[in-house]
């Protein structure tokens, strides 16, 4: 009990202070479900890496039996500067 006391009387206060932000985040926290019906799902633009790699996979979803990598590098973003 001695360590329970010594614990509350440290800590207590902090402890109390994390207790009322989990509580105020949690009942402050928006309704994703609703969110998501009335904006609906979050498209990427054709010219992102991931969506540029995604439609490279679905061309050659035809080879089940071959392992593939895709990489894409974008220039405009990435380049790399000649040394002289």
């Amino acid at each position: 009990m001695i360590h329970a006391t010594f614990f509350f009387k440290k800590h207590g206060l902090a402890l109390i202070v994390w207790i009322g932000l989990v509580l105020i985040a949690f009942l402050t926290m928006p309704n994703v479900t609703q969110l998501v019906k009335t904006h609906g799902a979050v498209t990427l633009p054709s010219s992102v890496q991931s969506e540029i790699a995604k439609n490279i996979a679905r061309k050659s979803e035809n080879n089940r039996g071959v392992r593939s990598l895709i990489v894409v590098f974008n220039k405009k973003r990435w380049h790399i500067k000649r040394s002289k």
